[in-house]
């Protein structure tokens, strides 16, 4: 009877060691290279075949494609440059500002869902 393989779970620095013997073989091109990347990767506690690095391989970047597409639909906020002004401050000489943050990126200027001061002509109007 044929013996049982021994268990193996990636840890980050086994990962890490995949990914730059992939990188470095390059099994893309030549698929005897992924028994290539098994052999270097395996020990004398446990073996990795062609097959396991090749689905581990698979694995990492469909992880880091999900990641990196989540990633840019989330709004860059870090990038952007926030500003407070206080009630009394204007954010142009034209408009008046109801001191709300909004974020300027470049020379456009991103509001919040408050804004400006909207109904600031309904407000004079009830004043006067």
């Amino acid at each position: 009877m044929a013996e049982r393989k021994k268990q193996f779970r990636f840890t980050e620095q086994a990962d890490l060691q995949l990914l730059k013997e992939v990188v470095a073989s390059n099994p893309y091109k030549d698929k005897s290279k992924w028994s290539e990347i098994g052999e270097t990767m395996s020990s004398d506690r446990f073996t990795i075949d062609s097959r396991r690095a090749r689905e581990r391989t698979a694995l990492l970047l469909a992880q880091h494609k999900k990641k990196d597409s989540e990633n840019k639909k989330k709004p860059a906020v870090e990038s952007l440059e926030i500003r407070f002004y206080d009630t009394q401050k204007t954010a142009s000489p034209n408009r008046t500002y109801d001191g709300v943050p909004f974020s300027i990126l470049g020379k456009r200027m991103l509001e919040c869902h408050h804004g400006y001061d909207r109904d600031l002509a309904k407000k004079k109007k009830r004043m006067n």
